[in-house]
């Protein structure tokens, strides 16, 4: 029967994927020619021609490579694939239908929307480790860039640990980050195993040991030419004393106040405190402990004299007072400095005000005001006096007032000193 269109023929050759085969063809009448190469991975290959007249010319050797010259050739696409494919249970990469080996890195399979490394035109699956990509850094699981890492991962070459993100490596990251229930100090993606220190981070100052932090450590930490108290790992806004090596230090916003000299109160004690240190054998800390013993042996005329004036305060409508024990000690201080001068005045021995001496014994106030007196045997006379002196009495009423501290000292002549100093 005569063809009414081209004739199209086609020759199939199969077999193992060894040897080569060529295949020679030749058509007449055609001012083209094209050549195909194809890898037989255990099937076959057709090739196709439309022509009137092909004629295979020779064909030789084992199967597994076709290649020769054919006109008007259409290849089929699955030949035409460069990429990985899984061939006799390994990942290969195959271009022009062939095993690449000179490829090395990472490549993206389309199918499994995943990254593998590729080492010699095959997938490494025995890798773990990291690989660089496009100016990035990628971990890599069993040949895989392993995108469920977050966290730190070591690597398994150089023992770094890394910040990682979604398989890649944070390089951009410096500062602190979390992993298994531990801080941990970053630059640039990578844990600083060789830092010890304070660092800053997010407004506060952490304590690290060996790219670490430690949350266990509380205490004093000496960091350059500074001393540093430390909570669960962290400076501090603590103020009051902390121990460290047997002696008691003055801190002061987290840091040791050398400069400091003066009282400071700690567990409900006063201690006296001289260039930072705690100090016990100073003529400051003496009159501390002298002026405590005072205030103690003085609370029951305190409360007398807190008694005549909460009476006072009643008949005019004022709130009662209440006694306040560190402004009892103020005002033993204030006491003892006239009987230590024999001289009754508002002026401090050092010609500062006497209300200087609530910020001496840290006493918070925005209203303050203070009786004195001399020569009262007991808190009924001299209570007495303060009631019929208008000024005296005005700051035993005044409504700014509703703390009191009471102190008595007696000079060397015997001549009793009374104060009453008062705070909002």
């Amino acid at each position: 029967m005569a063809s009414m269109g081209p004739d199209i023929r086609k020759r199939t050759v199969s077999g193992a994927a060894r040897g080569r085969k060529e295949i020679k063809m030749r058509k007449a009448g055609l001012r083209t020619l094209g050549f195909v190469s194809a890898l037989l991975l255990g099937s076959s290959i057709t090739v196709m021609a439309e022509s009137d007249g092909m004629e295979i010319i020779e064909a030789e050797g084992d199967a597994g490579y076709a290649s020769g010259l054919v006109t008007g050739t259409r290849i089929p696409e699955e030949y035409l694939y460069e990429g990985l494919r899984l061939v006799d249970g390994k990942w290969i990469y195959v271009r022009n239908n062939a095993k690449d080996s000179s490829v090395n890195g990472l490549v993206y399979y389309e199918a499994g929307k995943e990254w593998f490394y590729v080492r010699d035109g095959e997938v490494d699956l025995a890798l773990t480790g990291f690989a660089e990509y496009d100016g990035g850094q990628f971990y890599i699981a069993g040949g895989r860039v392993c995108r469920e890492a977050s966290g730190l991962v070591q690597d398994p070459g150089t023992k770094e640990w890394r910040y990682v993100a979604e398989g890649q490596v944070q390089r951009q990251y410096t500062g602190l980050a979390q992993y298994d229930g531990a801080w941990f100090m970053l630059a640039e993606g990578v844990k600083q195993e060789s830092f010890s220190g304070l660092y800053p981070y997010d407004g506060a100052y952490f304590l690290i040991a060996d790219g670490q932090i430690l949350n266990s450590y509380s205490g004093l930490f000496q960091y350059r030419d500074a001393w540093y108290f430390i909570a669960d790992g962290m400076v501090s806004s603590y103020t009051g004393l902390a121990e460290y090596d047997g002696a008691w230090f003055y801190i002061a916003n987290g840091m040791l106040n050398s400069s400091f000299t003066g009282n400071v109160k700690y567990n409900g004690s006063w201690f006296y405190i001289e260039n930072g240190v705690l100090r016990t054998d100073s003529p400051g800390a003496a009159l501390l402990v002298k002026l405590q013993a005072d205030r103690d042996a003085c609370k029951s005329n305190a409360e007398s004299v807190l008694s005549y004036v909460n009476q006072y305060r009643s008949e005019v409508g004022a709130s009662a007072l209440v006694l306040d024990e560190d402004l009892c000690l103020a005002a033993a201080l204030r006491a003892q400095e006239m009987a230590d001068t024999n001289v009754l005045s508002h002026t401090r021995p050092d010609g500062s005000s006497c209300f200087t001496v609530l910020e001496q014994f840290s006493i918070p106030h925005r209203a303050s005001g203070e009786n004195i007196a001399s020569g009262y045997a007991d808190a009924q006379s001299v209570c007495n006096g303060w009631y019929h002196s208008e000024g005296h009495y005005r700051n035993m009423v005044s409504g700014n007032y509703g703390r009191i501290g009471v102190g008595m000292a007696v000079s060397k002549n015997g001549m009793p000193y009374w104060v009453q100093l008062f705070g909002d």
